[in-house]
């Protein structure tokens, strides 16, 4: 398992040999449109981001179970640079067989993509194209996916208004549950079409977690281009529901895509 000592280690000291033996030998690890297959390959990323950055700080770690969240601060090239991810992982025996990372870079280069738009496969092959709408009673996560589906970006019924109202969303935005509400109506607006559905969730006390892909078209130069990416979501849940949400979304490889080539079919 992945705690803040072997991130610390990691990401400051340039020390990846309590990172690596976290990971099985054989584990594959997804990153926006990358994706590091074997043990060797997990602990070159993260060696390489760590040798092209200086006065790295890991800082406000938190562990929910298979997800582990973490920031870093450093400098790149002279300029402040951070970075937040979520780390979601899938344990065998206590070690990561396979993860998916959710990281919001800032001033950071992300690992490189494949040369052209991996295939993706069918949008929800065999379940249809929108999910069945939740039951009133139904778990918060399922009410929230619902609620976004059907574009009701203010998340009618699901916020609690006596929290905190905090929002933490990629590229460092920050304020109240309304800047919560503007960014996913711009990101609507740039995927028009785009569909929620959840992967994983995560419960603790106080806490809901939730994983989601994110899949639709965007625009490209020759056409338009097929949409997968997880967003990941941690939500500070009180009584009367989210009193406060973080985002995380790899806005890179988002920002990428149109350019991407088709994958030759």
């Amino acid at each position: 398992m992945i705690d803040e000592s072997i991130l610390r280690a990691a990401y400051e000291r340039g020390d990846a040999t309590g990172y690596g033996a976290a990971f099985l030998a054989r584990a594959q690890v997804e990153d926006g449109d990358a994706l590091l297959i074997g043990r060797e390959a997990i602990m070159a990323e993260a060696l390489a981001m760590a040798a092209a950055l200086r006065e790295r700080t890991v800082a406000s770690v938190a562990v929910h179970g298979p997800l582990v969240t973490f920031s870093l601060s450093a400098l790149s090239a002279g300029v402040q640079a951070n970075l937040r991810r979520h780390l979601w992982l899938t344990l065998e025996s206590g070690r990561v067989a396979d993860a998916l990372f959710v990281t919001d870079r800032l001033g950071i280069a992300p690992p490189a993509p494949p040369p052209i738009h991996r295939p993706l496969g069918e949008l929800r092959s065999g379940q249809g194209q929108l999910p069945a709408l939740p039951r009133p009673d139904a778990p918060l996560a399922e009410r929230l996916t619902a609620a976004l589906n059907a574009r009701d970006c203010s998340m009618t019924g699901c916020l609690d208004f006596a929290g905190p109202q905090g929002f933490n969303g990629p590229r460092a935005q920050a304020g109240r549950f309304a800047d919560a509400r503007d960014w996913w109506m711009a990101l609507f607006a740039r995927v028009p079409d785009a569909l929620l559905t959840i992967d994983r969730t995560v419960e603790a006390p106080g806490v809901l977690a939730i994983l989601w892909r994110v899949q639709g078209h965007v625009a490209g130069g020759d056409g338009m281009r097929r949409l997968s990416l997880p967003l990941s979501a941690v939500l500070d849940v009180g009584a009367a529901g989210i009193g406060a949400m973080e985002l995380l979304l790899d806005m890179d490889a988002l920002e990428a895509l149109p350019a991407r080539a088709h994958w030759d079919e």
